[in-house]
């Protein structure tokens, strides 16, 4: 497997991203995203990397919150927010969740009521679902509690 920098060497989408656009009533905004799911370890690191080449392209920073520990509190949820929300100053961080509850703060465990802080805040920006794939046998329960919290 290539490492982080030869993946963006190689991806034209990675490599030559467009540039942010903006019209009459139509915003295009690009997002970072790490291609895969690192382990704990190597998120910053990932992230840092593209962020490096790529920052000044970037809108939103789908941080994968979830590939930290399950057994991660709301309290350490939102003081990481804070920390990736420096780490990324000037744009948009998405708070994230695996529908499969393999790691981060669940939505069992207070996801929903860190982002509801968050938003209180003037803070949440969107909010990305890791694997729409686990929710679909429970109708997309916690996707459409997502929407539900964005559009109130």
């Amino acid at each position: 497997m290539p490492d982080l920098h030869t993946a963006v060497a190689d991806s034209p989408s990675l490599a030559h991203p467009p540039p942010t656009r903006r019209a009459a009533n139509v915003s295009l905004a690009y997002g970072l995203t790490v291609p895969v799911r690192p382990r704990v370890g190597d998120v910053q690191g990932h992230y840092k990397a593209l962020w490096a080449s790529y920052s000044n392209v970037i809108d939103f920073v789908n941080f994968q919150f979830y590939a930290y520990s399950s057994g991660t509190t709301v309290s350490q949820f939102l003081n990481c927010y804070e920390a990736q929300t420096s780490n990324y100053a000037g744009r948009q961080v998405l708070a994230s969740f695996t529908t499969d509850g393999s790691g981060g703060l669940s939505p069992a465990n207070g996801f929903f009521d860190a982002c509801q802080t968050l938003k209180g805040e003037g803070k949440l920006a969107g909010i990305f679902t890791w694997t729409a794939d686990s929710s679909k046998s429970n109708g997309f329960q916690y996707e459409t509690q997502a929407q539900n919290l964005l559009a109130s």
